[in-house]
């Protein structure tokens, strides 16, 4: 008689469980495998999930239970669809980090054996997961599972997507398995293939609820050019604001209370009494420095003040509006909104997204690029405005309130910054015009990076999507550093 691995008792108990069954019960045995059937939506792979420890199932109480002497932690192993492993990973090392992580050894031999049992060759090991066929890829996860010695190993639709020969050469590499003392719970729609490897008297199936079904509305479909913008800003201002707000309270705090310390530290007086200390001057030198230092206390008690009010206006209101406004914005945006959209065209192109637009008859850079760059060119002068805004406020409440106070109130320094905000200028060099068009220039640069980096690789693989993005806002923040130094020639042309 078989001796039990492990049971598991499932019941509904609320209308969330996906399933109707009054009770499902598993019992698994050693060299058995388990049919678990049902259609579409009834809640397998759900169940799975939950005896694998990967979620838990709606709406029911499931008790489990194993044999004597094994650890649950590392009873289950699962070979999810299509396979997974690791595509940064080459399908030794795959199954290395599998067995160290178990505390098994991992050296060639073992790793050998491990690609033998699911007929392999050693010189498949050196391969990467991209470079696998379907039932190749199959075969190294079941490798990679069976490396830990899984007492129980959950097969998720493992024929989906083979050919007939290779699924059956996938059933019969399973079966040998099986009936070397392996344990299996399958889940398949394949019943051909299923009924070869399930055990006979060792399945259930789950049926599933009745849902009403939902209204179709063709309003609001997302593929509709408006939803997609839309998106587009909500995702570009709406999640960039907090961004933006916080690195500009935090740059117009430093740069303003650094400005007032020089600003307050200047002493006229002191630096004529440097120059009357020279030993080198002429008698008339050093009496003539006497009157100017008469002077330079009469300057620092009058007019001082008003130049320092004058200096900090005119100084912070052109290195936020102009400068260092539109730059530190395009540099956040860099990550924001060129990284995002750097990973999504070049992850649509590691899994033939954009091949499949194209067989649509879409273009995939209007279906992607013409959204993001409307969407990011109203953001990109907003935020920008935005953040100078925050930066000038910090800049107030520096002078004010800070330990170096320059204006009496807030309105005075508002009174004194207002001139620098609407300059009676031509509309080409108001400050408000150069910040925007600064800010339109570095996210044409930023957009124009993206589609590069994103798209230049035919045959880019999901592993390297990463390294994409990097290179695209490292390279976009460089050149980001050399238009700012163009646009400032040009504008004090």
């Amino acid at each position: 008689m078989s001796t039990l691995l492990f049971g598991a008792t499932i019941t509904p108990i609320n209308k969330t469980c996906p399933f109707i069954n009054k009770q499902v019960n598993i019992v698994i045995n050693k060299g058995q495998c388990f049919w678990l059937e049902g259609q579409s939506g009834a809640g397998k792979t759900t169940l799975i999930r939950h005896l694998a420890g990967l979620a838990k199932i709606p709406g029911a109480t499931v008790e489990t239970q194993w044999a004597e002497g094994i650890d649950t932690k590392q009873g289950v192993g699962v070979l999810f669809q299509q396979g997974v492993l690791l595509d940064t990973l080459s399908v030794n090392e795959n199954l290395a980090l599998s067995c160290k992580v178990a505390g098994m050894p991992y050296d060639s031999a073992h790793i050998n054996a491990c690609l033998a049992s699911v007929k392999l060759r050693p010189e498949d090991g050196h391969k990467m997961p991209g470079q696998l066929s379907g039932g190749m890829l199959r075969r190294a996860a079941l490798a990679q599972i069976l490396s830990q010695k899984k007492q129980l190993i959950i097969l998720d639709e493992p024929f989906v997507g083979l050919d007939e020969s290779t699924a059956q050469e996938i059933v019969e590499t399973l079966i040998e398995l099986r009936d070397a003392g392996q344990a299996f719970l399958l889940i398949s729609h394949d019943a051909a293939y299923a009924k070869q490897l399930a055990t006979e008297g060792f399945s259930t199936k789950l049926v599933a609820q009745k849902r009403s079904p939902q209204r179709y509305t063709t309003k609001r479909l997302r593929w509709r050019f408006p939803i997609r913008l839309s998106q587009r800003l909500v995702d570009y201002l709406g999640i960039s604001l907090p961004l933006i707000v916080c690195a500009f309270i935090a740059t117009g705090l430093a740069i303003s209370t650094l400005f007032c310390q020089l600003l307050t530290s200047v002493d006229l007086t002191q630096i004529v009494s440097a120059f009357t200390k020279a030993t080198n001057l002429s008698w008339t030198q050093h009496l003539m420095l006497h009157v100017v230092k008469a002077e330079a206390k009469t300057i620092n008690t009058q007019y001082m003040p008003i130049i320092h009010a004058k200096l900090y206006a005119l100084v912070l209101g052109k290195t936020f509006l102009t400068q260092l406004g539109p730059m530190l914005t395009a540099l956040l945006l860099v990550g924001r909104i060129g990284g995002s959209y750097t990973g999504e065209i070049a992850m649509m192109q590691a899994t033939q997204q954009n091949a499949l637009l194209r067989t649509l008859g879409l273009s995939p850079r209007r279906w992607t690029l013409l959204p993001t760059a409307i969407a990011a060119f109203i953001a990109a002068p907003l935020l920008t405005v935005a953040g100078s805004a925050v930066a000038l406020l910090m800049a107030g409440l520096v002078s004010v309130h800070g330990v170096h106070v320059i204006y009496p109130s807030m309105a005075a320094y508002w009174n004194a910054i207002e001139p620098h905000i609407f300059p009676k200028l031509a509309f080409w060099h108001l400050p408000l015009v150069i910040s925007s068009y600064r800010s339109l220039g570095f996210m044409l640069i930023i957009l124009a990076v993206s589609e590069i980096c994103g798209r230049c690789k035919a045959q880019l693989q999901p592993r390297d999507v990463p390294k994409t993005i990097t290179w695209s806002i490292v390279i976009a923040s460089l050149l980001i550093l050399i238009a700012d130094w163009g646009f400032t020639a040009i504008t004090e042309m």
